[in-house]
């Protein structure tokens, strides 16, 4: 039988014996963050104990795409800003947001996603295979972008 409860039940899933109702649900993932080393530090760890957390609950596996980037991390900093500055919005609402730093950024991880993780994923099958760790040296960078995006963005 199954029964709905507050997410805080969380808290006591261990201790009141709970399990999912629904089958195991695998997640495959990938993080775009500021190639920033101390704040990707926090991020991998982060992740880590969120899959391990998903995956002791029993709720399925949770893993990065590796196939294509080191960890599953996109990092956008700095060394390819200066090919994306020039490159046009591809969606209006970014010319309604105006100018800043927060702006800029945005603008940034759009040009980012837009031209190398859409790309990525387009090339990344979509079955089993993406849970599985790649382990041969030079794989995991065969499809991916570069390590990072823009440098005047790194902190």
């Amino acid at each position: 039988e199954w029964m709905a409860v507050s997410p805080f039940s969380l808290y006591y899933w261990d201790s009141l014996s709970l399990e999912p109702w629904a089958p195991p649900r695998d997640v495959a993932y990938i993080v775009v963050a500021p190639d920033n080393d101390n704040l990707l530090h926090e991020v991998k760890t982060f992740f880590k104990v969120l899959s391990n957390g998903y995956e002791s609950l029993k709720l399925g596996r949770h893993t990065p795409i590796t196939k294509a980037l080191r960890d599953g991390i996109l990092k956008v900093g700095a060394k390819r800003a200066g090919k994306l500055e020039n490159e046009v919005e591809h969606d209006e609402w970014f010319s309604a947001i105006g100018e800043g730093e927060n702006s800029e950024l945005l603008r940034l991880y759009s040009k980012v996603c837009h031209h190398y993780l859409v790309p990525l994923l387009t090339q990344i099958p979509l079955d089993a295979s993406l849970l599985k760790r790649d382990t041969t040296p030079g794989a995991t960078r065969a499809m991916g972008p570069p390590d990072s995006v823009g440098e005047r963005y790194r902190r």
